[in-house]
């Protein structure tokens, strides 16, 4: 049997992960307090988009036409654009 498994879809939807990161996978980090590997949500439905921070105030965001991340910005850049952000810390 040559049968080759469907491709996942790329990345989740930022909504689903800021619901997931609300209902215990993570939680909310005070601006200012973001630490590397914090996750940042800005804007939400079509206009949601996601990234992690880096350090030094940029975050490396994704691009979903790539299914990739692929560049950096600032938090204030960011959320010029794309609305309200969040950072959440994985806790499991």
């Amino acid at each position: 049997n040559n049968t080759t498994p469907a491709r996942p879809k790329r990345g989740a939807r930022p909504d689903s992960v800021r619901a997931a990161m609300e209902s215990g996978r993570g939680v909310q980090v005070p601006r200012g307090q973001e630490l590397p590997g914090d996750i940042l949500i800005m804007g939400s439905g079509e206009r949601a988009h996601i990234g992690i921070f880096i350090g030094g105030n940029l975050t490396l965001s994704n691009s979903s036409s790539k299914g990739t991340f692929t560049w950096t910005d600032t938090y204030e850049a960011y959320v010029a654009y794309y609305g309200s952000g969040t950072y959440y810390r994985v806790k499991n």
